[in-house]
């Protein structure tokens, strides 16, 4: 095997392991800080559901992300693709010690812009610009969904529910949700993590995901805690009618995305929802001084990967 390969290989595991910090992190902060369910068996559950996606339909998003950035996509440019991937990989393990939660989607595909533009290859900017777009709508979609369900939904069902049903119904339906959001970032993120390595050996998908799914479970136990501690608790107090709501909304959204073959933020549409449901209560329950530096995280990274990847690339590939 060529040493870049190799290379590509260890970042691409590299980035999995990432997101498992990040990513993975999001969907734990709902269970901890609606039902203070223990960091373990929250993040056993999140695994699980994450390996299931990833195994059974990270490919909509692998191929997106390896083949239709830029013509041509990663498949004879194995060195672009380890640019493009420990370029996304390290930028996020930087952020994800910060204990801010970022988008995976945003550090590649801003990483494979920049590697293209590196090489001298037609970027499709249709397809960019309809991911980016789609970053910018979905945390509104999900924000407005969420306070749709709570206030017409579930408002109506706690006031006909005594505080015992209440209790056992929404630790099942938070439950639930969680299960459906990790799921949904298997999907979604795995495809981010492989697709450049995918794409650059030609195949050997299912391989690749199952052992890029493993590394999100290491991440998720070794420094996931900090970004589901900023989202459980330090964006809005979460209940667990009001976790749910911001779940199942989050879920309906990216999964929409993820058939469609769009690499979205499943953190961008968790917290968008985390905020709808916030606002029911007033908007003196949203954390702002947290929101903005979240979102200048947001605006910041994809510019940043597709900076230091054009650099990246020009370096080991002259």
């Amino acid at each position: 095997m060529e040493v870049i390969l190799l290379l590509l290989i260890l970042a691409s595991f590299l980035f999995a392991f990432t997101i498992g910090g990040n990513d993975a992190g999001d969907v734990i902060g709902t269970l901890i800080g609606s039902q203070g369910i223990r960091f373990t068996g929250a993040a056993v559950v999140v695994v699980l559901l994450a390996f299931a996606g990833a195994v059974l339909q990270s490919h909509y998003t692998s191929q997106t992300i390896g083949s239709r950035i830029f013509e041509g996509g990663f498949s004879s440019h194995a060195k672009a693709a380890f640019a493009a991937v420990l370029t996304a990989a390290v930028f996020m393990f930087v952020i994800t010690l910060l204990s801010l939660p970022v988008s995976s989607s945003q550090a590649i595909v801003g990483a494979a812009v920049g590697a293209g533009l590196a090489l001298g290859a037609p970027v499709s900017w249709g397809v960019v610009g309809t991911i980016a777009f789609a970053w910018v709508v979905t945390p509104f979609i999900s924000g407005f969904l969420a306070y749709v369900v709570y206030r017409a939904v579930l408002t109506p069902a706690i006031n006909s529910l005594s505080f015992t049903a209440q209790s056992v119904a929404f630790r099942y339906l938070t439950l639930a949700g969680a299960m459906a959001i990790a799921y949904n970032l298997g999907a979604n993120s795995m495809g981010n993590a492989v697709g450049p390595l995918v794409s650059a050996v030609g195949g050997y998908e299912v391989l690749a995901v199952a052992a890029a799914a493993f590394a999100l479970g290491v991440g998720v136990f070794l420094i996931g805690g900090g970004v589901a501690d900023t989202v459980g608790k330090r964006i809005t107090p979460l209940s667990p009618a009001s976790a749910f709501s911001a779940q199942v909304s989050a879920a309906a959204v990216v999964y929409g995305c993820i058939i469609s073959g769009i690499p979205v933020s499943t953190t961008q549409t968790l917290v968008g929802g985390i905020i709808g449901v916030g606002l029911t209560k007033g908007i003196r329950t949203v954390n702002a001084r947290m929101l903005l530096a979240i979102a200048a995280g947001w605006i910041a990274t994809p510019l940043a990967t597709a900076a230091i990847a054009y650099v990246f690339t020009r370096a080991i590939s002259g």
